[in-house]
This record gives structure tokens, C-alpha cells and sequence, in this order.
């Protein structure tokens, strides 16, 4: 009796971490390796002045942009974010690019897009045919309140990517 109550008790906090974590992880998947099986198109800081982020995205959704159209199915677009050193006067240290002092990760933002996603993903939780996850560096789910698709429904002009220039100018170019 009770191991069966343990047991009980794992799955349900493992199935509420999973419920609140941000974005819809078990729909969205980490994609492991990405580092190695997609192209870095930018480092950026964020625009909460506190975070440093490194864009990823697929060669299937590089080649679509640079012939001029949006991401495919199955396009993937990852979002490395790290928190950024700050000085004495809590201002973020900047290098001589521009970017911020990288203090340590944070966290890691997926983006993945399909044409049809199961009937149980609310169609609320995407931006286009974009489905959201946020992970932990190590690629676990990652509890947080974010409302992913809220910020990106209104980019619909820019296949619903706030990179979007940027990711276009990488794929310009290469």
C-alpha cells in the first residue's frame, strides 16, 4: 500500500511539473543534439536587458526562407538563454560586440512547427503551426508562466518569429 501511494504520488508531481511547465513540452519536444544538426544564426540581447539569447534553426527552415518562403513542417527554431553578468551598479556588462557578458544558461526556448499537431494541443498554446516548449539547459521541461504563442499570434507577417529579420539575413547570406 504504501509503495502503490509513492508511486501515486511521483506521477502526479511529475505530471503537474509537466502541466505547468511553459509551452506545451509534451507536445514540443527537446531536440537533442540541435546544437550539432542545425545552423546558429544569432546572438542577440533579449529585450528584458537582462538575458543573452543564441538562435538555432534547421537547414530545412534556412533553405525555405532563402527562397522566399515560410518554415516547413517540422522546422525547428531554438532559443539558448543565458543570464548576463551584471557590475557593481546592477547594469549588464557589455563586450566589445555589443552583446552582454554571458554570466551562466538559464534556459532553452523550442520552437516546432507542424501542419497538423494531435487534437489534444489547444490551438490557443500556437502561433501559426508553431508549437512552444521551455526546457531546462539540460533539456528538461522547465516550469514558468510564459504564454508563449501570446507574443508570438501577432507576428503573423513574419511566419510568427521575433528573429525573423535576423534569420533571414543568415540565410541571405549562406
Amino acid at each position: 500500500m504504501i509503495k502503490s501511494n509513492l508511486v501515486l504520488a511521483t506521477t502526479l508531481l511529475v505530471a503537474a511539473a509537466t502541466v505547468h511547465a511553459g509551452g506545451n513540452p509534451e507536445f514540443v519536444p527537446y531536440p537533442p543534439n540541435y546544437q550539432k544538426s542545425m545552423v546558429h544564426y544569432a546572438t542577440l540581447n533579449r529585450g528584458n536587458g537582462k538575458q543573452v539569447a543564441k538562435m538555432y534553426a534547421d537547414h530545412a527552415t534556412v533553405d525555405a526562407y532563402r527562397n522566399g518562403k515560410p518554415a516547413p513542417t517540422g522546422a525547428w527554431v531554438i532559443m539558448e538563454v543565458y543570464k548576463a553578468k551584471f557590475d557593481a551598479n546592477k547594469q549588464p556588462v557589455v563586450g566589445v560586440d555589443g552583446i552582454f557578458e554571458i554570466a551562466g544558461p538559464a534556459a532553452t526556448a523550442v520552437m516546432h512547427r507542424l501542419d497538423s499537431w494531435p487534437a489534444g494541443f489547444p490551438a490557443s498554446d500556437r502561433a501559426g503551426g508553431w508549437g512552444f516548449a521551455m526546457y531546462t539547459p539540460d533539456g528538461k521541461p522547465k516550469e514558468n508562466k510564459l504564454e508563449c504563442a501570446k507574443c508570438h499570434v501577432p507576428l503573423d507577417k513574419q511566419d510568427f518569429l521575433v528573429t525573423h529579420d535576423r534569420l533571414m539575413k543568415y540565410a541571405s547570406q549562406h
